[in-house]
């Protein structure tokens, strides 16, 4: 005698069952990284607000009519201290959900910006080149997050620099139509209007990275 039971939906019960733990236990640590990553952002914002403040009193109660690169440079401390309480400003909409604050951005502005925040010593190391088009080129998005990008990209550029005997950093801007053709993901896109477009360019004299590192590029949290 043999008795047999169809037991299928109750796998598939229980595989969605799981799926829906995995992903509540996933919800609660996104959750609790959002409250920790808001509490960071709100005391780190304390301590911009306590650079700035010291920044405005320096060049309050001091002279430095005859000194005019400290003011530079004390001028240069209030943007970068700025730009990071914007920074955290992003990480508190993370935290809470919130929007990114998209404007009309020349791009032009937004690289010499940022390579304005590299130190002085990064700037005496490296010869940099920046490229850029005759025409205004504008784009609509968020400032801090595109300079973030741009940054991250400029600063892992020097590092990979950092063993090479010629340092060259070269930034171009330029219409999406110049790259589309040495750039085969572009190319294979007939279907753009390539003149709505702009593409920027962060090349190096480096050591470059390895076939297999490449392949984790886009992985987030990825470093080495």
């Amino acid at each position: 005698l043999l008795s047999g039971r169809d037991v299928s939906k109750e796998v598939l019960l229980q595989e969605e069952k799981d799926n829906l733990s995995a992903e509540l236990a996933h919800s609660q640590r996104m959750e609790a990284l959002g409250k920790l990553a808001g509490g960071i952002a709100h005391d780190f914002n304390n301590h911009i607000h306590a650079i700035l403040g010291h920044v405005d009193l320096l060049l309050m109660t001091n002279d430095f009519e005859d000194n005019p690169k400290a003011v530079k440079n004390l001028e240069k401390i209030s943007s970068i201290a700025e730009q990071a309480g914007k920074l955290t400003s992003q990480l508190l909409g993370f935290a809470r959900k919130g929007k990114f604050y998209a404007t009309n951005l020349n791009m032009k502005d937004v690289i010499n910006h940022t390579l304005g925040m590299l130190t002085v010593s990064q700037k005496v190391q490296i010869q940099i080149k920046t490229e850029f088009p005759e025409q205004k080129i504008s784009v609509r998005g968020d400032q801090v997050q595109l300079s973030q990008v741009l940054l991250n990209l400029i600063l892992n550029a020097v590092d990979a620099m950092e063993k090479s005997a010629v340092k060259n950093l070269i930034v171009k801007l330029a219409p999406a139509e110049v790259f589309a053709e040495k750039i085969e993901m572009l190319s294979a896109r007939k279907d753009w209007d390539f003149s709505k477009f702009c593409c920027i360019s962060v090349a190096d004299s480096g050591i470059g990275i390895s076939e297999a590192l490449q392949k984790k590029v886009f992985e987030p949290f990825f470093t080495t």
